[in-house]
């Protein structure tokens, strides 16, 4: 069941500590550094917020946003958008996708309630004045004090949805009631007016660039500084000196922005009187994911002396307790040359990148990095570090082992596509099977495809390998967003064949 703001679930009593908070953002195939706040988020929300289950699934990486009930062991969830505006995706992707991720669980007992976007928050107006003010200091410092300092506030906006740009928009007016050293106006990406006609509102010759952005991804990250000119953080525009400041996103505060709405959610839910969770019967809290955990630790368990491999992760206990994770080709390596952390969480960091250091968006890939040694750790801990290497995985896992796995066609998925990705839909059975060669057979996923082409027939083969014992292949229940941008790729070329397709 997916919930709107203005429905109510979830709370109770030491709701913070029983409840999940999923955070969502837009994730990247391209950038690295798009999910790193979100992800930076819900490290702090569980370390240091109190929070004891906190997830995070993207649009564009793994764990994606259709599987992210899949991650999630605790059936009350507060979803946050971390995003900086309402728009498309906030009103159509985020509650579509976590409907079709609720609706592949049918039968369980999830209450979802979905937040505001992040961006809509009063207390990003103070990470707003931060970006800025620590980047006039730093003009300042190198320039001299004695002249003002313009403040352009860019967000992304788009003509097709008006609140996108309404929101920074309204940041825009109130960062510049509280701005001093100068004037504050609005620019964007993709509606009017652009940086360069903002810039010719503005009298002070030095000017902050402002991201109203999550990230440093493609846009903040590439697009805008490529199209300025930055250079080492500046550049120029005529007479102008411009400064570029971090996105506002990327301030180590957001997690407190996130934890003060998710709390204050949870507070007018348990004011509104929902049941408490510890009153909720424990088959009620029983969720795929729970139930995959206990799978997989009765399976853990039991295991050869040589330990057990899941993917291309080998698991092995130790002699004094506890168990050892590290990567299958380095296992007759001596555990002195490995980097050794006995972090569970550390595995974040080692499924980021791989061993040159490119980004992975997808985690089943054959191209784990390696060098790496968890150790020690708990069963429990083997659990929570391979949903950070493989998120999701662990419970397609035991839903394929006890036959409860929904499978999701291509027509399925593709029906799901909207905007710019809408053609992939007609994609032809020829184009399909040319988009999984690209994509699951050329970057060398480990999930078995379950899902059939258009047309029906047998799903395409991947041949990949079974975790051993584990009663076969990780499955692929469903086309995920780096097949579809595959498929969108086969769609321009035309493999459609050209009436379909248009």
């Amino acid at each position: 069941m997916v919930m709107s703001e203005s429905e109510k679930g979830g709370g109770g009593s030491e709701a913070q500590r029983e409840a999940a908070v999923l955070l969502l953002g837009h994730g990247s195939h391209r950038s690295a550094e798009s999910s790193l706040p979100v992800r930076a988020a819900a490290s702090k929300l569980r370390d240091d917020g109190g929070f004891r289950e906190v997830r995070t699934a993207f649009w564009k990486e793994d764990a994606h946003l259709h599987h992210a009930l899949h991650t999630v062991e605790r059936p009350w969830v507060y979803a946050v958008p971390v995003f900086t505006s309402t728009g498309y995706f906030t009103h159509r992707i985020v509650p579509r996708e976590l409907r079709a991720s609720a609706d592949s669980l049918e039968g369980y007992p999830f209450r979802l309630r979905i937040l505001p976007p992040v961006g809509t928050r009063p207390e990003m107006l103070d990470l707003a004045l931060d970006r800025a003010g620590d980047t006039a200091a730093r003009a300042e410092r190198r320039e001299g004090e004695g002249s003002a300092t313009d403040v352009i506030v860019v967000g992304h906006g788009t003509r097709r949805h008006p609140d996108s740009g309404r929101i920074t928009r309204e940041l825009t007016r109130r960062l510049d009631s509280r701005w001093s050293r100068g004037r504050v106006t609005s620019a964007f990406l993709d509606e009017d007016p652009s940086v360069e006609t903002a810039l010719r509102t503005l009298s002070a010759r030095r000017v902050v660039i402002l991201p109203f952005f999550v990230s440093r991804g493609w846009h903040a990250g590439t697009t805008l500084p490529g199209d300025l000119g930055v250079e080492g953080g500046r550049t120029r525009f005529e007479d102008r000196e411009l400064w570029y400041a971090e996105p506002v996103g990327t301030h180590p505060e957001l997690w407190t922005v996130i934890s003060a709405m998710v709390r204050e959610a949870m507070a007018g839910d348990a004011t509104a009187g929902q049941v408490p969770v510890e009153n909720i019967t424990a088959g009620e809290l029983s969720t795929p994911a729970a139930r995959a955990r206990e799978d997989f630790l009765r399976w853990l368990a039991r295991p050869p002396a040589a330990g057990r491999t899941f993917l291309e992760v080998r698991v092995a206990p130790l002699p004094d307790g506890g168990f050892e994770l590290r990567h299958e080709r380095d296992g007759t390596l001596d555990a002195g040359v490995l980097e050794t952390r006995p972090d569970p969480e550390w595995a974040r960091e080692v499924a980021a990148r791989t061993d040159t250091g490119a980004h992975r968006p997808l985690k089943t890939t054959r191209d784990l990095r390696r060098g790496w040694r968890l150790a020690p750790i708990s069963a429990q801990g083997v659990w929570d570090a391979l949903g950070h290497l493989y998120p999701a995985a662990g419970t397609h896992w035991h839903l394929a082992r006890t036959g409860s796995l929904s499978i999701r066609t291509y027509a399925e998925a593709a029906g799901r596509q909207t905007g710019m990705f809408a053609p992939v839909s007609s994609l032809s059975t020829e184009g399909t099977a040319t988009a999984h060669r690209r994509c699951c057979v050329g970057r060398s996923c480990l999930r078995g495809v379950l899902w059939p082409p258009v047309g029906g027939g047998a799903p395409p083969p991947n041949g990949t390998p079974a975790a051993d014992g584990a009663g076969g292949a990780v499955p692929c229940p469903e086309p995920c967003s780096l097949l579809f941008n595959a498929a969108f790729e086969e769609v321009r070329r035309g493999s459609s064949g050209q009436g379909s397709s248009q």
